[in-house]
């Protein structure tokens, strides 16, 4: 049976959201086999049946593997608006690739109002994303080094290794919180701990904190 037909019938038997996970197994086959467009046409059948799943792979496939922006944007607002967290954080790190910092911090945002469906990973590198921007004084009426500390500390509190790092460099340089450099040292070792490069370059001698922050 061609895959358009089978995925017809499918579509017409499933409800709004189960569709995407009949096939998931599919797609996920042909992604690795590197067949995207046969990978794409699944994620596509799914996403007009409203499945927000697939509309969120349909936006990964368009902006990773194609370079559409337009198209992944597109899907991405649509996966987000029936609450998938990941397509809000995607589209808010799309939106920071196109230095549109107002928009994708919007959107990283709403994704962080889901914390806990996002994952502690991806809402980590959310929060120590939204803390860069924040933290540099390029960004206007963005830039709020209060906010970035707090954003860092949260992606601290979630084990992220970048955001551990950038809240030591914080109290190192007393931007956004009181100077502590015994805190500090802390925080960049356990940063280092955690995997962060910029973490073992400071404690190596190889780097200062100071050339972490915006000038």
């Amino acid at each position: 049976m061609r895959r358009g037909l089978w995925l017809t019938i499918l579509a017409a038997n499933l409800g709004a959201g189960e569709l995407f996970d009949a096939v998931k197994d599919e797609y996920l086959k042909l992604f690795n086999e590197q067949n995207y467009g046969a990978a794409l046409e699944i994620a596509l059948q799914a996403a007009e049946g409203a499945d927000a799943q697939a509309q969120l792979e349909a936006g990964y496939v368009y902006e990773t593997i194609y370079g559409d922006y337009v198209r992944a944007v597109r899907y991405y607002k649509l996966s987000a608006s029936r609450g998938e967290p990941q397509a809000a954080l995607n589209l808010g790190y799309l939106f920071l690739r196109m230095s549109d910092y107002s928009r994708a911090l919007g959107y990283i945002g709403e994704a962080l109002e889901q914390q806990e469906a996002l994952g502690s990973e991806h809402a980590a590198d959310g929060y120590y994303r939204r803390g860069m921007v924040r933290l540099d004084p390029r960004r206007g009426k963005l830039h709020d080094p209060k906010a970035a500390a707090a954003d860092f500390a949260n992606a601290a509190r979630l084990g992220g290794a970048d955001g551990t790092f950038m809240l030591g460099v914080c109290y190192g340089l007393g931007v956004g919180v009181s100077a502590d450099e015994q805190k500090s040292d802390e925080l960049i070792e356990q940063a280092a701990g955690l995997g962060s490069e910029d973490a073992r370059k400071v404690l190596s001698g190889f780097a200062r904190i100071a050339d972490f922050v915006f000038k």
